[in-house]
């Protein structure tokens, strides 16, 4: 029995986790889920700050003690709050092929097998660019306002016109139906 439990571990990976473009609901949770996920799976998570920017300038996330890898303490509380506490950002150094490569080459230089992006539709288009100049395994993760991005199941983010919509819809629904519950 143990034999075949030996068999089956797999090695410890490095992850980078990212957040790219503008930021989105949900993309602390999402980075703390990451974190606490691959930990309990045994694998490393470095956080890499301000997104694709920050991964061509070796910007990543550091502990109190100076260390890069998070740790669940790291993302303690992250889920109750909005924005990115990585930072996201968007950056034009990574459209060009240099970029692409000095990227490439800094997740081959500090041992990163795995890369999570979080963001919307530019942040998997340089996803996409980046797995050409990169042999590690990229995870896409939908984090936007907007509908740019249709999620798997056929549903879609409320983007801001749409969700103004939706609050003036349901003020005066309110208003009209005689409830006394106010926003």
């Amino acid at each position: 029995m143990q034999r075949r439990e030996l068999s089956t571990r797999r090695r410890a990976m490095r992850i980078g986790v990212l957040c790219s473009g503008g930021d989105a609901p949900g993309m602390n949770a999402c980075v703390r889920a990451v974190v606490r996920r691959a930990i309990a799976a045994g694998h490393e998570v470095i956080g890499i700050r301000r997104g694709y920017q920050g991964l061509g300038f070796t910007d990543f996330y550091r502990d109190p003690c100076g260390e890069p890898i998070m740790r669940l303490r790291s993302v303690s509380g992250w889920s109750r709050f909005g924005g990115a506490f990585l930072h996201s950002s968007r950056c034009k150094q990574f459209r060009t092929e240099a970029g692409l490569k000095k990227a490439a080459a800094n997740l081959q230089k500090h041992g990163i097998e795995a890369l999570v992006a979080i963001g919307g539709d530019g942040t998997f288009r340089g996803a996409v660019a980046l797995a050409q100049h990169w042999n590690g395994q990229i995870v896409g993760c939908p984090a936007t306002i907007c509908s740019a991005r249709t999620a798997p199941s056929g549903s879609r983010p409320l983007c801001t016109r749409q969700r103004k919509r939706w609050i003036r819809y349901t003020t005066q629904r309110r208003a009209t139906s005689g409830c006394s519950w106010s926003r």
